[in-house]
């Protein structure tokens, strides 16, 4: 009697923890994480704006202030990654597509990824 309680309640943690990773995931997925920015000024995009194309700028809408990742070093030298959440896949894709000139000024871009999907 018990038994067959436990077990559907058991499947629908399952399914339920399921969602949540796939909403994670989900959420993730309009996010860059950029390395290697200046800690030194208020905007840290400031750098990154400078190096991107004129013309595609207003397009790469960011939805929400840039977060830095992390605490701060005690020394300060080695500045934290940030998170910018971009409002549509579109304006992240134009902004990859200057990843060559960022990356040739020493910034470095990754994806923010879950930690299921980081192993």
């Amino acid at each position: 009697m018990y038994q067959g309680r436990w077990e559907e309640h058991d499947r629908k943690l399952e399914e339920l923890d399921h969602r949540l990773k796939e909403l994670d995931r989900r959420s993730r997925q309009l996010n860059l994480i950029i390395y290697n920015l200046s800690e030194e000024r208020e905007d840290p995009l400031t750098d990154v704006w400078e190096l991107i194309d004129e013309k595609h700028r207003h397009e790469m809408c960011v939805d929400e202030v840039p977060q830095r990742l992390g605490r701060r070093s005690s020394d300060n030298t080695r500045s934290r990654p940030v998170r910018v959440k971009f409002g549509t896949l579109r304006g992240k894709h134009l902004f990859l597509k200057n990843a060559k000139v960022l990356r040739q000024a020493g910034f470095r871009l990754d994806d923010d990824l879950t930690r299921l999907q980081q192993e």
